[in-house]
């Protein structure tokens, strides 16, 4: 085998592997970035999910003070705490996740909460809902404090 055709071919593999690898550089960090699948086992995301529920609750309803609350991260909604999760997940490729929200039951307000691969995660709830089937979770912290009402989400597969 010549030279030029073994060259070719490694030039070829490299082509390759650089396509079809799913990296990810971001100009904050200025690194590459291998941006790997997630799942909701994942120790890195036990951490980022107490990171998340540690951050003061209180709930916000005007979207400006929304937007200025995110920012600063003083406190967080329910909203909130969920999108940030949420996000995070999906920087990570984490597949089937949805943010839900019921509807309370007096019609006022309502509660958005994750479910990830048919688990339920509540960064809000006290103490803070890690990992729990759907019945556990409705009964522990949905109807038990109202949310009787409507349950809808958006999210992926």
């Amino acid at each position: 085998m010549s030279w030029n055709l073994l060259l070719l071919i490694l030039v070829c593999l490299g082509a390759v592997f650089v396509y079809c690898t799913p990296w990810d550089y971001t100009t904050d960090e200025v690194m590459w970035e291998n941006k790997s699948i997630m799942n909701s086992s994942s120790p890195e995301f036990r951490i980022e999910f107490d990171r998340v529920a540690a951050i003061p609750y209180e709930p916000h309803y005007q979207k400006e003070e929304n937007i200025t609350k995110l920012n600063s991260m003083e406190s967080l909604d329910c909203d909130e705490k969920v999108l940030l999760l949420y996000d995070y997940i999906n920087r990570y490729n984490g597949r089937n996740v949805y943010m839900m929200s019921a509807n309370h039951v007096s019609g006022e307000y309502s509660h958005t909460f994750l479910v990830w691969e048919d688990k339920y995660f509540d960064p809000t709830s006290i103490p803070p809902a890690f990992d729990m089937g759907k019945e556990e979770y409705y009964g522990r912290y949905l109807t038990c404090n109202g949310f009787t009402g409507m349950v809808s989400g958006i999210g992926h597969d």
